[in-house]
């Protein structure tokens, strides 16, 4: 299927991504014996590279995402992406294991993978990150230790609160 879908276009091969986009089907393909995948590289950047070759744009967005703004201290939310307009993903055909860092849903809370054509035992494991990363910069032989315990605590809630409500305004768009 592969091989008819970008016959020829070596402008996309030359990309040399672990996924292959199929636009007409909303689907993204993940090649033959790639068993590993990062959603922030792997996915969302290799469609934003696939969008710009010849005129893919033509075809509905896949991804969108929330976060990767900085927090504090140098710190940053993480990124979480989500598949929209009904885009899914399937992986190939054969025995195997795959594994999925990163942060991904859909925005209609279904499946993320549809079935292969034909039936394999396939385990697909999402390994997911933090929302918010921090770093306790604490010096723990300061008097101050639990007011500054405190702090930490009520920024991250306040974090979490703005994050879950961009997630939020996000899902009802």
């Amino acid at each position: 299927m592969l091989i008819t879908l970008f016959n020829g276009d070596f402008e996309y091969w030359d990309l040399k991504h672990k996924v292959t986009f199929d636009g007409e089907n909303k689907l993204i393909l993940i090649n033959t014996g790639e068993t590993i995948l990062n959603v922030e590289i792997d996915i969302y950047s290799d469609w934003k590279e696939w969008s710009r070759v010849r005129d893919n744009t033509k075809f509905e967005q896949a991804l969108t995402v929330v976060g990767g703004d900085p927090s504090t201290g140098g710190d940053r939310l993480e990124p979480t992406f989500f598949l929209i307009n009904g885009w899914k993903i399937r992986t190939w055909e054969g025995d195997h294991n795959l594994l999925v860092n990163g942060n991904l849903f859909t925005d209609n809370q279904t499946s993320l993978f549809i079935p292969t054509i034909f039936p394999h035992n396939i385990s697909i494991n999402l390994k997911v990150t933090n929302l918010i990363n921090i770093n306790y910069d604490v010096d723990l032989n300061n008097a101050t230790l639990p007011a500054a315990v405190w702090d930490v605590l009520v920024e991250e809630h306040v974090i979490a609160d703005s994050f879950a409500e961009k997630i939020r305004k996000n899902l009802t768009r």
